[in-house]
């Protein structure tokens, strides 16, 4: 018989006589070792939790199995999203055009349309027609 069988069933051989004397031995009789179904000399099987039944652990196995399956779900839902943001990224950063050249303008105007022109408000352009190069 194993000695963490007999561990864990202290507390009933105490009900039933086991002591621990002055050097920290404990003292169990045979007839506490048999009223809490051990029988010395044969060894045990796999000691089962007091209270929990093979039900139990089937459904405790079953809930963990079930909560395991919901995260694996959740997690390839985050990486789908993840796949889209980041396609959809690609997409708008990829076919950004770089900005027209600007002409170099003299730096006096030698005529009098050029003079009105520098003049003149600036004409507010729409970004298509910044697109097309107008």
């Amino acid at each position: 018989m194993a000695a963490k069988t007999i561990t864990r069933r202290l507390p009933a051989l105490q009900e039933h006589g086991a002591v621990k004397d002055s050097n920290g031995q404990w003292r169990i009789p045979v007839e506490a070792l048999l009223a809490v179904g051990l029988h010395p000399g044969k060894p045990t099987g796999p000691d089962s939790v007091p209270g929990q039944s093979t039900v139990n652990v089937q459904a405790e196995m079953d809930d963990l199995r079930h909560r395991a399956e919901l995260a694996e779900a959740l997690l390839a839902a985050e990486r789908r999203s993840n796949e889209a943001l980041t396609l959809a990224l690609r997409a708008l950063t990829a076919g950004v055009p770089a900005p027209p050249a600007v002409p170099q303008t003299p730096a006096v105007p030698t005529t009098e349309a050029a003079t009105e022109q520098a003049t003149a408000p600036a004409k507010r352009r729409g970004w298509r027609a910044w697109l097309r190069g107008e």
